[in-house]
């Protein structure tokens, strides 16, 4: 096959008061948005380190590889959401040891939009920092979370899923929603999402998760209606902190207390103390799963998705797309 573009369509309070009419990013002067993305974006990628050291020719996080196409996952997943966020409204959360890595690919981006993590610390960490930058501009705001390594084959299917999730986390300010996506497949590689009846928004009450699961467990699953977690959450920005309160509230109360250091010279000091003194923390296993009556799944279909997990995935979608990059190639 000749190397060409894949044909698809890529692309409680923290005390808010004060916080409202300060440090308003460089959206000052100009109405704060209303819907906020969070882009994570600070992993190793180590389980595909293997085949992006071959395309990259060093040890290069898989979000920041051209894996299935001309740009990197990273890019991608700048050009899918921003068909219903906009670029003023999104936050990339990042490693500071991948500086090189990422600087060519937001150059575009304020720095006061890119959250650099002093180390990888898990995502409950670096969820909980971004929520605390958004909060500190808007306390009213809805967020959506996005991982930066996914693959979809119907982006505009999927966002407007999104833009639907949006809606139901506006009129259940309370409840933080899920996208799951209905899966094709008894996947022992994924994690499920087991949940309630539908209602009428087509939202769904998360019943429980299943991580990785044997291929006996998974069959059960993909024979039930369970879905599969695309790790995609929306949600109130008050609904995420509280889900933060309940589940780890020491760690909550002193992101709360410094929340007036943000975007200031104070910033980093506190944010590197705080790394140097926390155990790493999964959002997943630690914070959604002890907290599953604040949660609501909607299901997506036919999007395509896969979460790029392993080389085998790769191969899989390149052969879907009918796409050989040059590295595909010479591999085979």
């Amino acid at each position: 096959m000749e190397e060409r573009m894949p044909q698809t369509t890529f692309a409680m309070s923290f005390e808010t008061n004060a916080y409202e009419t300060v440090h308003r990013f460089s959206v000052a002067r100009k109405e704060v948005p209303d819907f906020w993305g969070i882009v994570l974006a600070g992993g190793d990628g180590n389980r595909l380190s293997l085949l992006t050291r071959k395309i990259s020719g060093e040890d290069c996080p898989k979000q920041f590889c051209p894996i299935l196409g001309p740009v990197s996952m990273l890019t991608q997943t700048r050009n899918r959401i921003s068909r219903k966020i906009s670029r003023e409204a999104t936050l990339f959360v990042l490693n500071k040891k991948h500086r090189k890595f990422y600087l060519p690919l937001l150059r575009d981006i304020p720095a006061e939009r890119l959250i650099e993590q002093p180390e990888n610390k898990g995502t409950a960490l670096a969820i909980l920092y971004a929520i605390m930058k958004v909060s500190r501009l808007t306390s009213s705001a809805t967020v959506a979370i996005f991982p930066s390594d996914h693959f979809f084959t119907d982006e505009v299917k999927f966002m407007e899923s999104v833009e639907r999730a949006k809606i139901e986390a506006e009129n259940n300010p309370d409840k933080i929603i899920l996208m799951g996506v209905e899966p094709t497949s008894p996947e022992t590689e994924y994690g499920w999402i087991e949940h309630s009846n539908e209602d009428d928004a087509g939202l769904a009450k998360v019943e429980g998760f299943c991580e990785k699961p044997t291929h006996t467990r998974a069959l059960e699953l993909f024979q039930s209606t369970s879905l599969w977690n695309s790790f995609v959450l929306i949600g109130k920005v008050a609904a995420f902190r509280k889900l933060f309160m309940s589940a780890v509230p020491d760690l909550y109360r002193e992101f709360a207390a410094n929340a007036h250091l943000v975007n200031t010279v104070i910033e980093r000091g506190f944010i590197h103390d705080l790394y140097r003194r926390t155990e790493a923390l999964d959002f997943s296993s630690e914070i959604l799963q002890t907290n599953t009556d604040s949660l609501r799944v909607m299901k997506t279909r036919e999007v395509g998705w896969s979460d790029i997990g392993d080389s085998r995935r790769v191969f899989e979608i390149l052969n879907t797309l009918e796409y050989s990059p040059n590295w595909a190639k010479n591999a085979a």
